[in-house]
């Protein structure tokens, strides 16, 4: 049972830390994304407690809280999708990727045939076969990172919107919001992050988030979206499962759809400069009970440091 009482530790002990401070968010973040770890490694253990013992009895009884840390592989998109169905991908492109040739990147967001494809931070300026319906390209932004854009496929109506920055004084980034049929709205997240610069940004943006939800709806017209749309809110929240900022979305109505992948959501560092050794879960999909879900999984897009989020929801 270690690794089981071990995650609840990792969990009260990031309960005590402050939200806004660099040197506790790092630490929050760790404590958190280290729990399926500890299934993992908890898994040879047991094979040599039993093999020290001579039983399965024990290392059979330890592998379920084990097993249930490392998680299981989201439901991946259907083979088929029934008409009407609206797919959509949303992937931070890492502005400060080693590889100048943006095309292998542009070839395969395009080869997804995405309906919809939020782009945080900014690499391709155009996709074929899409519109690039909103971005902030031309704002004075503080770092090329801060960057968001919205590509909808040429055949695929499609409202957008993204924002001017929010959070704090010193640290904010953008929200994209595109109106998807249905009355359903999705809200492309770039949280500024709490490391390793300025942890005074996160609090006000996920507040700012929060405020416009209530039960998982819209509580307000925003941009292309109305009040009384269902949530779907995907992309980099900066923040992993059960920290303060992913409570608090939780909290107004909406649910994971990552929930119980534990290990397999992991979607950074992922390569392009960084290991090639995903740890933390920094990518989300939060959505309305009420949002018919399809499917949803994680996708590596070349020359990026995260996993993108690739989901298809049902026609209404």
């Amino acid at each position: 049972m270690a690794p089981a009482l071990g995650a609840l530790l990792c969990e009260g002990l990031a309960a005590l830390l402050p939200a806004d401070q660099i040197w506790s968010q790092v630490l929050l973040s760790g404590l958190l994304a280290g729990r399926p770890w500890l299934g993992l490694l908890g898994l040879p253990y047991l094979l040599w407690l039993g093999r020290r013992k001579r039983s399965l009895g024990l290392p059979l009884l330890g592998a379920l809280p084990c097993l249930l840390l490392i998680g299981r592989p989201p439901p991946g998109l259907p083979a088929a999708l029934p008409p009407g169905a609206v797919r959509v991908l949303v992937t931070n492109v890492n502005s400060f990727a080693d590889n100048p040739d943006h095309q292998p990147q542009i070839d395969f967001l395009a080869a997804t045939q995405a309906e919809v494809i939020v782009v945080i931070e900014r690499r391709p300026d155009a996709l074929p076969g899409y519109r690039r319906v909103a971005d902030n390209f031309d704002q004075p932004l503080p770092r090329i990172s801060h960057a968001t854009a919205v590509f909808c496929r040429e055949d695929f109506p499609c409202a957008a919107l993204v924002t001017e920055e929010f959070g704090s004084d010193t640290m904010k980034m953008p929200l994209a919001l595109v109106a998807l049929p249905g009355g359903r709205c999705l809200l492309g997240v770039h949280a500024p992050p709490p490391a390793p610069i300025d942890a005074s940004g996160m609090g006000p943006y996920i507040e700012r988030l929060a405020g416009v939800i209530d039960q998982g709806r819209m509580t307000e017209a925003w941009g292309p979206c109305a009040a009384g749309d269902r949530v779907v809110l995907a992309g980099d929240l900066n923040a992993v499962p059960q920290s303060p900022a992913w409570r608090r979305l939780v909290g107004r109505g909406l649910h994971d759809a990552f929930a119980g992948s534990g290990h397999f959501a992991a979607s950074w560092p992922a390569g392009a400069g960084w290991p090639n050794a995903p740890f933390f879960h920094l990518d989300h999909l939060l959505l309305s009970e009420e949002v018919d879900l399809l499917g949803v999984e994680r996708v590596r897009v070349p020359d990026t440091d995260h996993k993108a989020t690739l989901l298809a929801l049902g026609p209404t």
